[in-house]
């Protein structure tokens, strides 16, 4: 599922709203079309779970579906070195 940011005031209780780079993104590079899924990230510890309900020229209205928290830190654990040659 493709994840976007979304600012935490574009989201209306079931509803959310796109526009600008990540909307015309999702629109002419991702061709995604209404019906399909997607998961928007706001920033404040929240994923949701969207469907997208129509596309106009400059904005994208979706529909939520459901809200989780946000998983921030990988489960792996990553060890680097450095290697001299």
């Amino acid at each position: 599922m493709r994840r976007f940011y979304i600012g935490p005031d574009q989201i209306n209780g079931q509803s959310a709203e796109m526009t600008g780079t990540e909307a015309r993104h999702l629109k002419t590079v991702l061709r995604m079309r209404p019906g399909d899924r997607l998961e928007l990230v706001d920033g404040s510890g929240y994923a949701y779970e969207c469907r997208i309900q129509s596309i106009n020229e400059d904005q994208i209205q979706v529909e939520v579906l459901g809200r989780n928290p946000a998983a921030a830190e990988s489960p792996l654990e990553l060890c680097m070195a450095l290697g001299f040659l």
